[in-house]
């Protein structure tokens, strides 16, 4: 005999369990359409020639955003400090840690940039281990990029021992 059917089940409302799941999903995704919305907001502001008083509250907001959990206002930051754009000055050492930032918050070009800061010594002190890392890292997440740099590290030996077998496969996923 089959169960009784409860007033909420989706037999009886005629909505889906996987009706519901997409409509969870989304309202999911709310809070962090809402983030974007903002950031793009606050980077149309940077674009648009915002200055002095107003500029540093806008990258404020864009620093706060990445504490709110966007990887993306993080990269965002760290390419104004990588290129001294934005109102801001070049300065490798900030821009190195919020590429780390981005990466840590799994942001794959984030993982890419941090580890050319390690692979360089740009901001950071140079380690062929840690930019392997980032690189191997970034193509596991499917990042084309990621895969063509940590192959070149397992053709080179750099970070990690060499493979040209492991760098012919990323090139070939790439």
């Amino acid at each position: 005999r089959a169960p009784p059917v409860s007033s909420s089940s989706p037999q009886t409302t005629g909505e889906s369990v996987e009706s519901r799941m997409d409509t969870e999903r989304e309202m999911n995704k709310a809070p962090r359409v809402k983030l974007m919305v903002e950031f793009m907001m606050e980077m149309y502001r940077v674009q648009g020639g915002a200055t002095g008083k107003e500029m540093e509250e806008t990258m404020a907001r864009i620093a706060d955003l990445g504490k709110e959990g966007l990887a993306e206002a993080w990269l965002f930051l760290a390419m104004c400090y990588h290129f001294g754009v934005g109102g801001v000055t070049r300065d490798d050492k900030k821009a190195f840690e919020m590429y780390k930032k981005a990466a840590d918050g799994g942001h794959a070009n984030g993982m890419v940039s941090a580890g050319l800061c390690y692979y360089e010594g740009e901001g950071v002190e140079q380690s062929f281990e840690k930019a392997f890392e980032l690189f191997k890292k970034a193509a596991d997440a499917g990042h084309a990029k990621g895969m063509v740099i940590a192959g070149v590290c397992y053709a080179k030996g750099e970070g990690v021992e060499q493979s040209f077998e492991k760098a012919f496969e990323l090139y070939l996923k790439a």
